[in-house]
């Protein structure tokens, strides 16, 4: 049986090991303090008491994220190689977790012992985060390349005609077809990072200033990320062209090939025609996009169109007509995209 995962998840041992020594020692620290220090000055002494549980939760909260988010970047990135690459971001997690995890120990240390000054605890986050991405390193390096299966390649600039015979020939055979392909511009990266960034800016300067601790700015820029992060996502295999986006796969588009009944290539301004972009309808058809240009239009048995962006729009035509064509069911009229093609 294939893995589920083209990026195997063992990757990100390392970090989730060192999520598990924070709370291990959470576990057998016994009761925290009621009354503990909070928050500390530069120098390391503390100006403000209060029940560390909030800060806790933080380290925990903000770990399983980054956690998450690692591991879903680096399957987008194994799922489209062609060879095997190492895949530096893979280790985004391991710096940021071993970071927090030698914080938070270092912290339950302090609190336990009834300390009130907590100077940075050089040794023991250098430690645990050397450690921490050393180990990612590693088994990133040891890390097995298993092409997806059924993959046709999206990276390299080939003729419509040569790709529409490759993909006549997988579907010959019984196995997976699948074409992938990622629109993610500049603006949804910045947007995606910059925001949470600011937030978590605010968040930390409001806090630093006296303010009372809250979770809800930290939340929404974890829902910002997450909505965000990775872009939009279109796959499409002989049963069915699919377009998800952000960091959960947030499905916007699943259409059978049996309900198809052409494809066109078609331009469109974002702006003029749909007043922004994303999911959006106007009042003709449903569109997924976050750069405008060229897309790709779908027409359904029952009338509908949805129009799908594209970096690649004559690619994901090209795949798109040739899988309809050879479905049995279908009666497609295609000339309009075979004279665009070519």
């Amino acid at each position: 049986m294939k893995a589920r995962f083209s990026h195997p998840l063992w990757i990100h041992l390392p970090s989730v090991v060192a999520l598990c020594a924070f709370l291990w020692m959470l576990g057998t620290s016994g009761p925290l303090p009621t009354d503990a220090p909070i928050h500390f000055r530069f120098g390391g002494e503390a100006d403000q008491f209060g029940s560390p549980l909030p800060v806790i939760f933080t380290i925990v909260f903000i770990s399983a994220f980054l956690i998450g988010i690692s591991v879903s970047g680096a399957e987008q990135w194994a799922r489209n190689e062609t060879k095997k690459t190492f895949h530096y971001a893979s280790l985004f997690d391991d710096v940021f977790v071993g970071l927090l995890a030698g914080m938070g120990i270092a912290y339950l240390r302090l609190i336990t012992t009834g300390g009130e000054a907590f100077p940075f605890p050089w040794p023991t986050v250098v430690a645990i985060t050397a450690a921490t991405v050393l180990a990612g390193a590693a088994l990133e390096w040891l890390r097995p390349f298993h092409p997806f299966e059924g993959r046709i390649d999206s990276s390299t600039e080939v003729d419509t005609s040569v790709l529409a015979s490759e993909v006549k020939e997988r579907l010959k055979g019984t196995g997976p077809v699948a074409y992938w392909e990622i629109q993610n511009p500049r603006w949804s990266q910045l947007v995606s990072v910059g925001v949470p960034l600011f937030i978590l800016a605010r968040t930390t300067m409001d806090y630093a200033n006296g303010e009372k601790f809250t979770a809800s700015p930290i939340a929404a820029a974890a829902l910002i990320v997450v909505l965000l992060f990775g872009g939009m996502r279109t796959r499409v295999s002989r049963e069915r062209v699919t377009v998800h986006f952000g960091t959960p796969g947030i499905r916007a588009l699943n259409i059978p090939v049996a309900d198809m009944s052409a494809v066109e290539l078609r331009p469109f301004v974002p702006l003029g025609e749909f007043h922004g972009y994303g999911i959006r309808y106007n009042g003709q058809m449903k569109g997924v996009f976050l750069r405008g240009g060229i897309g790709v239009e779908i027409t359904t048995r029952r009338g509908k169109h949805y129009l799908i962006g594209s970096d690649k729009p004559e690619r994901l035509a090209a795949v798109l007509s040739t899988i309809l064509e050879s479905t049995p069911q279908s009666h497609t009229s295609a000339s309009a995209l075979a004279e665009a093609a070519h």
